[in-house]
């Protein structure tokens, strides 16, 4: 219960709550139908797989750097900084139409999502230290519960709404105004992400298995081969990674083809 919760801790955990409930509004809008809105433009199986694909790539590639860019600095401002620079992308989305014709729009569209990706690398990175570093371990699962309670119901909502306004509005006025809805989550959302304060006491490192001897290391190959902390592949952790590898391939692979249908 929420009376049980120490004073000293709410602030951050009603922030976290509404932090995700903004983030549903924008997953149930802007992100939902984002796929649909190239569909109608006329994007092809493998421009819309571009779309998808973009942040998964840039991820790949800089998920090592921006842990420790991350690392070095106050958690909790780097991750609303990333956030802000990520989710201005979904600001463009918006004027598309108006500067555009259809194969251009696609073509915006995904550099855009690629470029979005870049914040969105350290954002991801960063939140989950800033969870840790926010949160008391006794009450993470109570807050993460919480959160995955908010998403589905603010998921719910704006997907129902965005679906409303697609049909009453012309194309492609009627995404244009979800895309702002979606904009507009992603703004309440960062700010609400402003106020999240990390609990000293509780302050956890980025990277608990590396002494400041090992981090010192981190640049060199060797120590970004440290990093990587490969070795969990040789016990029963590896077949764990490699049957997810095999399910996630085999659930995204018929992504792209979706909005096609639909």
């Amino acid at each position: 219960r929420q009376s049980d919760v120490p004073r000293e801790y709410r602030a951050n955990f009603l922030h976290l709550y509404l932090d995700i409930g903004w983030f549903g509004i924008l997953s149930g809008s802007a992100i939902n139908f984002l796929a649909v809105y190239a569909a109608r433009l006329g994007a092809s199986a493998l421009q819309i797989g571009l779309i998808g694909a973009a942040s998964a790539v840039v991820s790949l590639l800089i998920a090592i750097p921006s842990g420790r860019w991350v690392e070095n600095r106050n958690t909790g401002l780097a991750v609303f900084w990333s956030s802000v620079f990520y989710r201005l992308g979904y600001a463009l989305w918006i004027p598309l139409p108006w500067l555009f014709g259809a194969q251009g729009q696609i073509v915006a569209l995904i550099v855009i999502t690629f470029l979005m990706a870049i914040p969105l690398t350290p954002l991801g990175v960063g939140f989950n230290a800033l969870f840790a570093e926010a949160v008391p371990s006794e009450y993470r699962a109570h807050v993460a519960g919480i959160r995955n309670i908010v998403l589905s119901v603010a998921f719910i909502a704006s997907s129902l709404i965005s679906g409303a306004i697609l049909e009453s509005v012309a194309f492609p006025t009627g995404y244009q105004i979800v895309f702002g809805i979606g904009f507009f989550g992603a703004a309440m959302s960062s700010l609400h992400l402003f106020y999240v304060r990390p609990l000293k006491k509780d302050r956890a490192p980025l990277r608990p298995d590396l002494s400041a001897d090992s981090a010192s290391q981190a640049d060199s190959p060797r120590g970004l081969s440290s990093s990587l902390r490969l070795d969990v592949l040789r016990g029963p952790f590896g077949k764990i990674v490699v049957v997810m590898l095999f399910f996630h391939l085999a659930h995204y692979i018929a992504t792209p083809i979706y909005p096609l249908y639909n």
